[in-house]
């Protein structure tokens, strides 16, 4: 496997992160407001599996902070 190759593996997996957090997002934003927290949590592990388990703890900060003004104070 040349460089290339690994190079192209590394941006495959990064563009494959972001489509799946950005995928994972949309659907929280919707599913939180649908169904509140405790359910979406079960829907969204229930619909993504070990990605969604595995960047939880992201999705909640990044939800907390941009998305339900929870932490607008906090610079």
């Amino acid at each position: 496997m040349s460089n290339n190759d690994s190079d192209i593996q590394v941006a495959a997996k990064k563009l494959r992160h972001t489509l799946n957090m950005s995928c994972m997002k949309f659907n929280m934003i919707e599913f939180i407001d649908e169904y509140g927290y405790e359910l979406a949590d079960e829907k969204l592990a229930n619909l993504f599996g070990k990605n969604y388990t595995d960047n939880k703890e992201e999705l909640y900060q990044w939800y907390d902070f941009e998305i339900s003004g929870e932490c607008n104070n906090v610079k």
